[in-house]
């Protein structure tokens, strides 16, 4: 688990979502559909992200994202 703010990268149509921790290590998200556009709403808020494992992409640091704390 990681807590963060949520943050878009890029422009339409390369959007992509972001997370940037407390110490300020940013995040490329991957996830599905559904966890997209909640996260989609929360831009700018802290959430907490589960994750199945961190991958290094041609991006930056990518958390392939398993659910979130949609509080």
């Amino acid at each position: 688990m990681i807590e963060g703010t949520i943050y878009s990268i890029s422009n339409e149509p390369f959007t992509k979502l972001g997370l940037q921790t407390s110490n300020g290590t940013m995040y490329i998200l991957k996830c599905s559909k559904e966890v997209e556009q909640v996260l989609n709403k929360k831009q700018g808020q802290k959430i907490k992200i589960y994750y199945e494992k961190t991958e290094q992409s041609p991006e930056g640091l990518t958390l392939l994202v398993q659910n979130i704390d949609k509080k």
